[in-house]
C-alpha cells in the first residue's frame, strides 16, 4: 500500500479568470476519492471552497495566498509542491508575475520539498531576468509537463533541463460538462430560442496591457496608450461589423458569454453598444463554473473565441470556432489541432490587424469544408485527450516514488 502524501497546489486559483479555474478543477479532479491530504493555495478561498464542492474531497485544506506565514506552515508540511497549471511561466501581461509564482517554489526548494509543474504554459518571457529566474526556479522541479511544444523549446532556451520537461495538453482539455447543474438555454434568457442558431461570443480585454506595471494597476488606471487606444477602437468596429453580419445576414442569436466578468464584458458591451439591431442579443453577466461554461457552449452552433479556454472547450464541445490569435499559446493550441500553418491561419485572425470581411471569409470557409468534422482533426484532437491523461500519470509516479 503507498503512503499517504501531503499534497501542495499553487497557480492562479481562486481568481477571476474561469480558464484558471478550469485548469485548476480538471486537475483536482483526479483526487475525487484520494486517501491523501491536499493543501490549495488560492487567491479567493471561498471561490475555490464553492467551485470543489461538488467533488467532496474529504482531505483538503484551502489557505489564503495573503497569509504569508499560512502559506509557509503549508508548503513546509507538505510532501510534493505541485505548480500550475495554467500560462504562469510568463512576462508579457506584467514582469510581476513570475516573481509571484516562482517565490513558492523557492520556498518549497528551500524546505528541501518534491516539485513538480503540471500542465503548464510558458512563455513569452522578454527579459534576461525572466529567463534567469525561469532557469533557476524550473530546475528545482522533478518533472515538468508543459501543454505545448513552444513551451518545452522556450524552456530548454532557458537552461531547462530537457530530460525533466515532458509535452502533454492543457488539463482544462478533460473538462466533462456538468449533468447535475445543467445551464438550459431558458435559464440564461427566457427569450432564447434553441430551434434559432447560436453564436458564442468571448472575447478579453487586450490593449490595455502594460508589463512593467502589475495588471491591478493598469486596470485600476484604466491605462492605454495612444496607440493602443487606436488599435482597440479599429477591433470593436471590426467585430461589430461582422457579428451585425451574422445576426441580419445568418440570423444567429450571439450570447456573449465572458470568463472574466468585469473585463470581458466591458469589451462585449462597448461591441454590443455598435450593433444596428439589438434583438436576440445576450450578454451574460453571471459566474458559470468550468463545467456548466462547457455546457453552453456545447448548445452553441459556432464560437468567436479569444480566450484560450474557450476554445479548448469549444473544441471539447465538437463547436467549431474562429480564434482570435492574441497570444503565441492560442495559436500553440491550434498547431496542435490542426497541423497546417496554412489551415492554422484560415481559421484565426491577428487581433491587430483583421478586419470584419476576413472575418466573414473564415465564417465561410469552416462552414463550407467541414473542418472540425474532418478525420485530421479527430485524430489530433484524440491524440490531445491521450496526453492530458499523461499530466496525472506523471504526477503519480511522482506521488508513489
Amino acid at each position: 500500500m503507498n503512503k499517504i502524501k501531503n499534497l501542495c497546489f499553487f497557480s492562479f486559483i481562486g481568481s477571476d479568470n474561469l480558464g484558471d479555474e478550469a485548469v485548476f478543477y480538471s486537475m483536482i479532479t483526479n483526487f475525487k476519492n484520494t486517501n491523501h491530504h491536499l493543501s490549495v493555495i488560492s487567491t479567493n478561498p471561498d471561490k475555490t471552497k464553492k467551485l470543489l464542492k461538488d467533488l467532496d474531497i474529504r482531505k483538503l485544506k484551502i489557505i489564503n495566498v495573503k497569509h504569508n506565514l499560512n502559506v509557509i506552515k503549508v508548503i513546509k508540511k507538505s510532501d510534493i509542491f505541485i505548480c500550475g497549471g495554467g500560462g504562469i511561466i510568463q512576462d508579457q501581461t506584467s514582469i510581476f508575475n513570475l516573481p509571484f509564482f516562482l517565490s513558492k517554489v523557492f520556498l518549497a526548494k528551500f524546505f528541501k520539498k518534491t516539485i513538480m509543474f503540471y500542465g503548464i504554459g510558458v512563455g513569452p518571457l522578454k527579459s534576461r531576468l525572466s529567463r534567469l529566474l525561469t532557469k533557476i526556479g524550473l530546475n528545482f522541479a522533478e518533472i515538468i509537463t508543459v501543454r505545448d511544444n513552444k513551451s518545452k523549446k522556450i524552456l530548454i532556451n532557458c537552461g531547462v533541463k530537457e530530460k525533466i520537461i515532458n509535452v502533454t495538453a492543457d488539463p482544462a482539455i478533460s473538462i466533462k460538462k456538468s449533468l447535475k447543474k445543467e445551464i438550459s438555454l431558458l435559464t440564461l434568457n427566457k427569450k432564447i430560442n434553441s430551434e434559432k442558431l447560436i453564436m458564442v461570443i468571448c472575447l478579453r480585454h487586450w490593449f490595455d496591457t502594460y508589463r512593467f506595471m502589475p495588471v491591478k494597476l493598469v486596470k485600476a488606471l484604466d491605462f492605454q496608450t495612444k496607440k493602443d487606444k487606436k488599435k482597440y477602437e479599429n477591433f470593436i468596429n471590426e467585430i461589430s461589423k461582422f457579428l451585425n453580419y451574422c445576426n441580419e445576414k445568418l440570423k444567429y442569436q450571439l450570447i456573449f458569454l465572458p470568463f472574466w466578468i468585469n473585463r470581458d464584458n466591458k469589451v462585449h458591451r462597448n461591441i454590443i453598444d455598435k450593433l444596428d439591431n439589438k434583438k436576440d442579443i445576450y450578454l451574460l453577466n453571471k459566474e458559470y463554473s468550468p463545467s456548466q461554461t462547457k455546457g453552453i457552449i456545447q448548445k452553441a452552433d459556432f464560437v468567436l473565441g479569444m480566450r484560450l479556454h474557450s476554445l479548448i472547450l469549444a473544441t471539447t464541445s465538437k463547436t467549431p470556432f474562429i480564434a482570435i490569435n492574441y497570444s503565441q499559446k492560442v495559436r500553440n493550441y491550434l498547431k496542435m489541432l490542426f497541423s497546417k500553418d496554412s489551415l492554422v491561419d484560415k481559421i484565426s485572425v491577428n487581433p491587430e490587424n483583421f478586419s470584419s470581411e476576413e472575418l466573414i471569409e473564415k465564417l465561410n470557409f469552416i462552414l463550407k469544408n467541414n473542418t472540425f468534422t474532418s478525420e485530421n482533426f479527430k485524430k489530433n484532437f484524440k491524440k490531445l485527450l491521450k496526453k492530458e491523461k499523461e499530466n496525472f500519470i506523471y504526477l503519480k509516479e511522482v506521488i508513489n516514488k
